[in-house]
């Protein structure tokens, strides 16, 4: 009856749209009074143009009674707007009472969209009523209206608005002179034109290339010219219809000095790169100018696949085929890896000319071998190399780098080792190819040992080679010598590039070193590459991983471009550092902005609600997952929600997810509920999961620990022996749980009654006094976390110099309060230092960030970040 009531107040056609209501799968059910449930469903569908589904959906809302809702009317508006329906997008405008200068913009970007008289008509008109309700127009609210003048060729309609944008302002801007200058060009006006273009302080290439078009028009060939000239004095590198205005039918003498230009452009701007430079080579080319092309090429800086590819070819196309061979042959002892399109070049070249068929059979092995690597078929690219040498052929540089490429993807450490010796046999091994390929093998199989012997043996390795080396120690786990590493490579004259940059700071993350990931940070800064995106997403996470959560969201919120890793890398270390609200927050804000959600940025949603032990919250988040955005869950996405469960002490009922799940349970999430079972002294549970953890992993010492911490919990101490005598029986030893913290560029490491640091006796003493001071502010010891059946004192004083009590009593000796600390367990933090590290930071007025294997813990004046809840 309401779905009725609301269809007869306009012509919609919602009836023929409920029709379809069946194409939307797990839509939420009716009657639904939240507005905010549909708005991303909404913004899906404006995303995806995806006019049917959001008509289904505008049924829906109108069924559920939210018709009259603002916020659901201008996304639908948007819609219909974005979808180019603009009659129902204006049906949907009329029924607003008081609508803003968003609502006016997205009907006048729908008429813009379907231009045709009639919708220009009503745009003019529309605009009229906008100043009438003294709506003030923005430039996206003139721009649509001026593209329906473009295509009326409404010169006196263009002047009006260009008049109305001249009172209001708004003449300057780019959305707007872009048009008018556009207009005044196809109308004749080129002065006028000009003037407006004179006066525009930021002008696009687009924008030139119109005005040198009209002149070119003209014939005012010298006007093209002139603007060309003041084009590349202005920073802004021409494209190819800039080119085809410029080069086409001009004089040779012209014709130099264009390419003096782009020649002089490249020395004056350090952002002409070498897609610039083959843009301008394509020009020439494409005009019929192979010889100037020829000396652009020769007069590049840097040259990469496409370059030597484009003038290959145009060697072979123009009839000069020894200079494309010669080319090639140049190419070859380059460190440049020819492809396909460059062997089927030099292949047609040979073919053209009779006496070089010796070297065309040469070329055509070399297109087998390089095919296998190309095409994924790593061990029939190793079976050939393995022929050719059984045979006796003499194996060049190409073949050996394509066959260390083939090694690197099959992690064929054996293989790579002995196509190394023959490298170094034939004497390849400097070769600039050959050695970049063992370079890259041997990081590829994690043999960062031989890998470095190879980089040293460079006599002077290029900016390619030392970001392959800084990252291949960062992805095998040598984080220090990665950073060793780079500034080794800053003292030679080279810089880091965004990818280098970003890979460095991951390594900073890994060790927690804020220190130097700031140092990292300034020289980004001062090399202008903090703008880049990987770079700022590298940086969020870093500062989250070392405990700075302020200063990574400081960051994000300063980040000008934002992709989803961007908003996922935010998410997660809100996360991980307790800050679930704020984490959904965010989640909430990413949404409303129109960015779609993926997997990783569930998994970050429902680690926040397990962190911070909202269990009704993730089960609602998984189902917006599934429901709303399609995902498929995966076992990350179930492990999160065992997570919680076990957490808030649902054992059993975590123990009967995992049982339902679609799949296996991973070891990681048996463990989370292990350690559930310890906490909440659940033996049988704890029982059941330790034999299948056992069954699954025989040799993993941790599922003994616990459960020997669950036995010694009920004070079951045979069956804590038990427990030992199994591990003794399967030669499983305790992994040692050990704590770092870095003072001053240096880490200094801590196992548990650790007495192996030089400051040993001082640390020690710096702990006792700490325990007097802790245990007079109430703390009382835990000694349900010892396995051993000792006295109470006994248990006590086994508390004392755990791992990390050692590293915080090292920290508060020599840092300067009021500085923070932050320290590192390899473990889980243990209960009592947990509440011991509680004490210590309101006793010593000091910040105490610990980072375990789970999540940080930030310690402030006896509290901590967790609440408890960890």
């Amino acid at each position: 009856m309401l779905l009725h009531t609301q269809l007869s107040r306009g012509p919609l056609r919602l009836p023929f749209i409920c029709r379809r209501f069946s194409a939307l799968p797990a839509l939420p059910a009716l009657p639904q009074e939240d507005p905010t449930r549909w708005l991303p469903l909404l913004r899906s569908c404006i995303s995806n143009r995806n006019l049917r589904q959001g008509q289904c959906i505008h049924a829906l809302i109108v069924a559920s009674g939210l018709a009259h809702d603002t916020s659901l009317t201008k996304n639908l508006i948007n819609l219909y707007a974005k979808c180019s329906s603009p009659s129902l997008a204006r049906q949907l405008f009329d029924r607003i009472t008081n609508p803003d200068v968003v609502a006016y913009n997205s009907v006048l970007s729908s008429y813009a969209l379907c231009p045709d008289e009639t919708h220009t008509q009503e745009a003019f008109l529309l605009l009229r009523r906008m100043l009438y309700d003294a709506v003030n127009p923005t430039q996206f609210t003139l721009a649509p209206v001026l593209k329906l003048c473009l295509n009326s060729n409404g010169i006196a309609d263009s002047e009006c608005v260009h008049c109305l944008a001249f009172k209001i302002g708004l003449d300057s801007d780019l959305f707007v002179s872009g048009p008018i200058i556009t207009l005044y060009c196809k109308g004749g006006k080129i002065e006028t034109a000009r003037q407006l273009f004179e006066e525009t302080p930021v002008r696009d290439v687009v924008l030139w290339n119109m005005l040198m078009k009209a002149y070119k028009d003209e014939g005012a060939e010298n006007e093209v010219f002139l603007l060309f000239s003041v084009l590349h004095r202005s920073g802004l590198h021409p494209d190819d219809t800039t080119m085809r205005l410029v080069l086409e039918g001009r004089e040779k003498d012209v014709v130099e000095q264009v390419r003096a230009f782009a020649v002089k452009s490249y020395f004056l701007h350090d952002d002409f790169d070498v897609s610039e430079w083959n843009k301008t080579m394509s020009a020439f080319l494409r005009e019929g100018y192979l010889d100037c092309s020829s000396r652009v090429f020769y007069e590049m800086g840097d040259l990469d696949l496409i370059s030597w590819n484009t003038m290959i070819s145009s060697y072979v196309q123009g009839g000069f085929e020894k200079e494309a061979i010669s080319l090639f042959l140049d190419m070859f002892h380059s460190a440049v890896m020819p492809d396909h399109v460059t062997l089927s070049s030099v292949l047609r070249a040979c073919g053209a000319i009779t006496n070089e068929t010796s070297f065309g059979k040469q070329v055509h092995v070399l297109a087998l071998k390089s095919g296998y690597v190309t095409n994924a078929n790593y061990v029939k690219a190793l079976e050939l190399f393995s022929s050719v040498h059984h045979y006796g052929e003499r194996l060049d540089n190409f073949t050996l780098a394509t066959s260390f490429k083939a090694c690197s993807s099959l992690v064929a450490l054996e293989n790579g080792k002995q196509i190394h010796a023959h490298s170094v046999k034939v004497g390849f091994e400097s070769d600039v190819c050959v050695s970049s390929g063992i370079l890259d093998m041997y990081l590829k199989c994690g043999n960062t040992r031989d890998a470095s012997i190879v980089f040293n043996n460079i006599s002077e390795p290029d900016d390619v080679a030392w970001t392959a080396m800084i990252s291949g120690c960062v992805e095998t786990g040598d984080q220090e010598y990665a950073l060793q590493l780079y500034h080794r490579m800053r003292s030679t004259g080279l810089e880091a590039d965004e990818y280098t940059f970003s890979t460095l700071i991951k390594a900073c993350s890994c060790l927690t070193a804020l220190e130097q990931g700031r140092q990292i940070q300034a020289n980004a800064i001062k090399l202008e590459q903090l703008s880049d995106t990987f770079v700022g997403t590298s940086l969020i996470d870093m500062y989250a991983k070392c405990g700075c959560i302020e200063d990574s969201y400081i960051l994000f919120k300063r980040m000008g471009m934002k992709n989803i890793t961007s908003w996922n890398a935010m998410i997660v270390g809100l996360a991980q550092q307790g800050n679930g609200e704020e984490a959904l927050d965010l989640f909430r804000e990413m949404t409303s902005l129109g960015f779609q959600p993926d997997g990783v940025t569930f998994i970050g949603v429902l680690s926040s609600c397990s962190h911070s032990g909202m269990v009704s919250e993730s089960y609602k988040y998984f189902d917006v997952m599934c429901k709303d955005y399609n995902i498929d869950p995966k076992i990350e996405h179930y492990a999160c929600l065992v997570d919680v469960l076990a957490r808030a002490g649902r054992v059993s009922e975590a123990e009967k997810l995992m049982e339902s799940m679609p799949f296996e349970g991973s070891v990681s999430m048996y463990r989370a509920l292990l350690g559930a079972c310890r906490v909440n002294g659940n033996i049988e549970i704890g029982e059941r999961v330790a034999n299948r953890l056992i069954r699954l992993e025989p040799s993993d010492p941790s599922v003994y620990v616990l459960l020997s911490n669950i036995y010694a919990r009920a004070q079951e101490w045979d069956e804590v022996a038990r427990a030992r005598e199994m591990m003794r029986k399967r030669s499983v030893k305790k992994d040692p749980g050990y704590s770092w913290i870095q003072v001053k560029n240096k880490v200094h490491v801590f196992l548990v009654d650790d007495k192996s640091h030089p400051e040993s006796n001082a640390i020690y003493d710096k702990v006792e006094d700490l325990m007097k001071r802790i245990q007079l502010e109430g703390y009382v010891p835990d000694t349900s976390h010892i396995l051993h059946d000792l006295e109470e004192e006994e248990k006590e004083r086994a508390l004392y110099y755990h791992s990390e009590k050692l590293a915080v009593a090292y920290g508060l000796l020599c840092t300067p309060s009021p500085s923070s600390l932050r320290v590192i367990k390899s473990l889980r933090v243990c209960g009592d230092c947990h509440n011991a590290i509680k004490y210590i930071s309101k006793v010593v007025g000091r910040d105490i960030i610990l980072r375990d294997t789970n999540r940080f813990h930030h310690f402030s004046d006896g509290k901590c970040s967790c609440r408890d809840y960890w």
